[in-house]
């Protein structure tokens, strides 16, 4: 049975092995044809449309971030602890921010439980890219550089 959910994690989600190696967590920087207000305003209302709460937003600064839809779930942690074993709960998510700059530029920034030793899991490296894809696909603008890829 664990052969079974191993081979199954490998085949569905590519857990391990040397096609999932972890890309670094360095922010992704985004250049782009558009004042940032039209841009920050559009990525509001991609990430809304898309299904996304919005987890701490400031227009005036131009700042939106987002909760990382990879796991997400709730599990014990064991510990060795005086008299016995104890558990922590631990909840596995990952935080995506956008920071929208007036000069045409976008950084993205990961953190949380999918960010390990200034890595970042490939699957939120993936669904940072669907974002920033789909952004751009709703503004009709593609992005005039893209630095420090989290691919």
């Amino acid at each position: 049975m664990h052969r079974l959910a191993i081979a199954s994690c490998v085949l569905l989600f590519g857990c391990g092995g040397a096609s999932s190696s972890w890309p670094s967590a360095t922010p992704r920087t985004v250049q782009f044809r558009a004042s940032a207000q039209t841009v920050y305003d559009l990525a509001v209302t991609t990430l809304r449309m898309s299904g996304y709460s919005l987890t701490d937003y400031d227009d005036a600064r131009m700042y939106v971030q987002v909760l990382s839809r990879v796991d997400g779930d709730v599990y014990a942690q064991s510990h060795p602890g005086f008299g016995g074993p104890t558990a922590e709960l631990v909840e596995r998510v990952s935080a995506i921010g956008m920071q929208f700059f007036a000069n045409g530029t976008l950084v993205i920034t990961v953190s949380g439980y999918h960010v390990e030793d200034g890595r970042l899991d490939p699957r939120v490296a993936r669904e940072v890219d669907t974002i920033v894809d789909t952004i751009w696909q709703n503004a009709g603008l593609p992005p005039v550089t893209s630095g420090a890829p989290v691919r």
